[in-house]
């Protein structure tokens, strides 16, 4: 089974709380991601305000990441499950898209030459 995590990063609490009107938001087969997670500064997001079934990862002043919510996963260990039903359509078209993108300014190449890859 294919399974993916899209990791949702948040700046600011206006463009958290617009996030709620999105289509993909109030209805969640439509979005992207089997495990979603938003990533913000500490303490923009609240545990309490999450959507149902997002995590939440917090970012430090030291740019440190830490998962201080993870609904798949909440006895630790290597099993995450009760992720969301995913829009493999929406995932591969995305990917499409930012191939396309790297084929038309002549980027694409750059993923195999292993000058880029390392450097």
């Amino acid at each position: 089974m294919a399974t993916g995590t899209l990791v949702e990063v948040k700046i600011s609490r206006s463009d958290f709380l617009a996030d709620k009107k999105k289509s993909f938001r109030q209805q969640p087969w439509l979005g992207m991601g089997k495990f979603r997670f938003y990533l913000c500064p500490f303490g923009l997001i609240k545990i309490e305000e999450l959507p149902s079934n997002w995590g939440l990862i917090y970012v430090d002043d030291k740019n440190r990441a830490k998962c201080v919510h993870n609904p798949y996963n909440p006895k630790g260990g290597n099993i995450w499950r009760n992720g969301f039903e995913q829009n493999l359509l929406a995932e591969h078209g995305l990917m499409y898209s930012a191939l396309r993108r790297l084929h038309l300014k002549g980027d694409l190449v750059k993923i195999y030459d292993k000058q880029y890859v390392y450097n």
